[in-house]
């Protein structure tokens, strides 16, 4: 499904209002509603780029962080890495004071279906393009080829 947008000049600020709205409606697969792992529980992969600056953040195996994408924004922005995973993402978002939330709230009685994922490309009215993904439903403890920046975002 493809929607179409009008942004202002700055994709990028626009996009992660979007993907945190994606996340925390349950009617979307990822964020509150997303799929669930083998083992039941929700285990998220986000990420996100700013083309304009060439920089980027991606987060794998969180469970209790309520906007992974917000993580994700973090991790480019206050990190050294593009990429951290499960309790080292964690542990990320209690320092950076993000809210995290009990893995139940994630779960809902219409989120027993397959692997999903929400993704969205913006581009700018001048050019710029901005991305942010968010991946459920695998193996408890996979992460996708799409929490990877050099594999996800840039083919």
């Amino acid at each position: 499904m493809g929607i179409s947008v009008h942004l202002p000049a700055f994709a990028f600020v626009s996009l992660k209002a979007v993907v945190r709205e994606l996340e925390t409606d349950p009617c979307f697969n990822s964020g509150r509603g997303s799929a669930l792992t083998r083992a039941g529980t929700v285990e998220m992969e986000a990420s996100i780029m700013d083309g304009h600056g060439r920089r980027c953040g991606a987060v794998s195996g969180v469970s209790t962080v309520r906007n992974p994408v917000s993580l994700a924004r973090r991790v480019m922005d206050k990190s050294p890495h593009s990429y951290l995973a499960f309790d080292g993402a964690e542990d990320f978002a209690r320092e950076q004071g993000l809210e995290v939330v009990d893995n139940s709230y994630f779960i809902t009685e219409e989120n027993r279906l397959d692997e999903g994922f929400a993704g969205l490309i913006a581009v700018s009215g001048t050019g710029e393009v901005a991305y942010g993904f968010n991946c459920t439903g695998m193996f408890r403890g996979c992460a996708t080829e799409d929490g990877f920046m050099e594999v996800g975002i840039w083919e």
